[in-house]
């Protein structure tokens, strides 16, 4: 099995451009309102995921709300891909969450994994992060980059 480690701020919820009452603002969804917003980078997740064989593990903050796996599939991710769960909160890097949840879940018999975020505090996990600007997510340059390094194979799983 692949699994993806995937943020949601800065990778598929990115500051939008909204009008109401004809004032123009730019803001980022947030979970009160049911889901990622950027449709575009969720389809390039697919797509990736989709490719090569990939379900999805959520690393967000927005983990810890109930329906953290809805806001994602609300917002167009693709039937098929499976969320699998969560990582744990250890008050950490987050590359310590993604060992923990690895460490854990060592019966899935994961063959790569990746992490799609937009912070780099991951550690000797550094080499599977396919890293995302804060303002624009992950769009077709990151998916080619992700695309390469599955295909060199820099995301086999070497930890567990």
């Amino acid at each position: 099995m692949n699994v993806l480690f995937l943020d949601y701020d800065g990778v598929v919820n990115n500051p939008m451009w909204t009008q109401t009452n004809n004032i123009w603002h730019c803001s980022y969804n947030f979970p009160s309102k049911g889901q990622v917003n950027d449709i575009q980078a969720v389809q390039w997740v697919s797509e990736f995921c989709e490719k090569r064989g990939y379900h999805i593990v959520v690393t967000s903050t927005w983990r810890t709300h109930q329906d953290y796996a809805e806001m994602l599939t609300r917002a167009g991710l693709r039937p098929g891909i499976k969320i699998l769960g969560r990582t744990p909160r250890l008050d950490s890097y987050r590359g310590d969450e993604i060992k923990a949840w690895l460490e854990a879940n060592r019966g899935f018999h994961i063959k790569n994994f990746a992490i799609f975020d937009d912070d780099s505090d991951m550690g000797d996990l550094i080499e599977h992060l396919v890293l995302c600007t804060s303002s624009a997510g992950f769009r077709e340059e990151e998916y080619q980059k992700a695309i390469k390094k599955h295909d060199e194979g820099c995301f086999r799983n070497d930890v567990a």
